[in-house]
């Protein structure tokens, strides 16, 4: 059984919570006056001479430290160090000699299980006291600053589901239906913040616009980027929507000089972007690119194919130009329009990127005449971590009556 012999810390040994010792005597030792010294002194210890009681001691005080007595740190004190370590995980861990210093050797495989110091009864018992109250000092620091690092990174995990939050809200409605055309997306970002974005809106009676951006990187400072963006070409579209109808690479180019102003390549960040017009009255898309790829797929009765265009990204170059083009749309058939984010070719695994992007094809033909079922027939499993944001943006048609 165990004999304990306990006082309570004076609040100037311990500030926050009460650091407990336990002393074990195994068998080859005899209890001595050590323990008698540490409660005299103010320090609460506990005696153990049976390894079984000690382990269940340590696993309901998890805020202690274990001394192990032992004449001279042989193998009898490196068993039960071994037996501590296997059986409850003991972290906090010092080692009794009585008669010197362990052997190298010894220190070396009691330092692996866990020991933190070696404490010397030789010569009286007021050395041993210093370095235990040392040792406890340290002790009770570290577990301060282990708790302060959990209590910051509580703090960060909250911040980020703020801003996870916040981000969604900021995309549009999914889906939503304009006129004949139905619009949806879906992202997935590899961490809790994403660096790709998607947004679609009315311009007028007749025109919408939307568009896929990826920032760069990911996690906190592109999704910052992101919300930039998105600000940036709603307020533009609203103060120039005729310019923005009939040419919207003026967007990519104006946003370009935007993100060069604010500097984002300091922070290593660039964007790729599609942007598209479509004017249901004049049954037209226009559209401009910069630098995204996939380009935008598109698949009507008579075919499908990615709409190639290339384009600088955003944010790098002071002289990028962009240009728009334009894509005649067959109203008396459904329409499908797609645009991925390079994450989901990622998704698909180490073929040639052909394959990848007649796969894309092959899934926009099937999808077509419905419209829906395309994120499910990407087979995505959303339990996986990626290592890069998904995203997909949809845009269907139906058939003019």
């Amino acid at each position: 059984m165990s004999k304990g012999v306990s006082k309570a810390f004076s609040s100037a040994d311990c500030n926050a919570k009460d650091i407990t010792l336990a002393l074990f005597h195994g068998p080859q030792s005899e209890p001595y006056g050590l323990a008698e010294r540490l409660s005299d002194q103010g320090l609460p210890v506990e005696i153990f001479f049976i390894i079984e009681e000690l382990i269940d001691w340590v696993e309901a005080h998890r805020y202690s430290l274990v001394l192990v007595d032992s004449v001279d740190g042989g193998a009898e004190a490196l068993r039960t160090l071994t037996h501590l370590k296997e059986a409850c995980g003991a972290s906090h861990l010092a080692l009794v000699c009585r008669e010197g210093l362990p052997k190298q050797r010894v220190m070396v495989d009691a330092m692996r299980l866990g020991v933190r110091d070696v404490i010397e009864c030789e010569g009286g018992f007021f050395k041993a006291e210093t370095q235990i109250r040392s040792l406890l000092a340290r002790f009770e620091a570290d577990e301060f600053e282990s708790g302060e690092l959990k209590r910051h990174l509580q703090q960060i995990e909250r911040d980020q589901e703020s801003g996870r939050f916040i981000q969604r809200r900021l995309l549009p409605t999914t889906p939503f239906d304009i006129g004949a055309w139905r619009l949806s997306h879906r992202l997935v970002p590899s961490l809790m913040l994403s660096g790709d974005f998607v947004d679609y809106f009315r311009l007028d009676d007749d025109c919408f616009c939307f568009y896929m951006a990826d920032v760069s990187g990911h996690g906190a400072s592109s999704a910052f980027v992101t919300v930039m963006i998105k600000d940036f070409v709603r307020r533009l579209a609203r103060t120039d929507t005729e310019a923005v109808v009939e040419d919207p690479s003026c967007v990519l180019g104006a946003l370009n000089q935007d993100l060069l102003l604010n500097d984002i390549s300091r922070i290593g960040k660039h964007v790729s972007m599609h942007i598209g017009v479509v004017d249901t009255a004049r049954r037209r898309l226009r559209y401009a690119n910069a630098g995204h790829f996939p380009t935008l797929l598109i698949s009507e009765a008579c075919g499908t194919r990615f709409l190639e265009q290339a384009g600088r990204p955003l944010g790098l170059f002071s002289e990028a130009r962009f240009e728009s083009e334009t894509y005649r749309l067959d109203a008396s058939e459904p329409t499908l329009m797609l645009l991925f984010s390079d994450g989901v070719l990622e998704l698909m695994g180490r073929q040639p990127l052909p394959n990848k992007e007649a796969a894309l094809k092959r899934l926009a033909g099937r999808c077509r005449p419905h419209g829906g079922h395309i994120w499910e027939s990407l087979e995505f499993d959303e339990s996986l971590q990626c290592r890069d944001d998904v995203s997909f943006l949809s845009l269907h048609s139906r058939a003019a009556a």
